[in-house]
């Protein structure tokens, strides 16, 4: 799902020009996405200048929990591998 940092976004209306879906429009000078018209084809995230546009993804906690220990276990390898790199030279 595609959002909007309303603190970002200025107002340009470049998103609006590259959405085909014409999900995008502009609300009291800030873009607003119109999430059921959306298609999520990213041009507007693209095109954004200051990068006001995001996507939000839902990720359940199970799935967090083991993206992290999967993160770390790839951290700690790389680390050891300097390491080794370190103490042979």
């Amino acid at each position: 799902m595609l959002k909007v940092n309303n603190n970002l976004c200025f107002g340009c209306g470049l998103c609006i020009q590259v959405c085909p879906q014409g999900a995008v429009s502009l609300v009291r000078g800030k873009a607003k996405i119109d999430t059921k018209g959306c298609n999520s084809c990213h041009r507007c995230l693209e095109i954004c200048p200051p990068g006001a546009i995001f996507e939000m993804i839902i990720v359940y906690p199970k799935e967090l929990r083991v993206t992290v220990s999967s993160l770390r276990q790839r951290a700690d390898d790389i680390i050891g591998r300097i390491d080794r790199l370190v103490t042979k030279a």
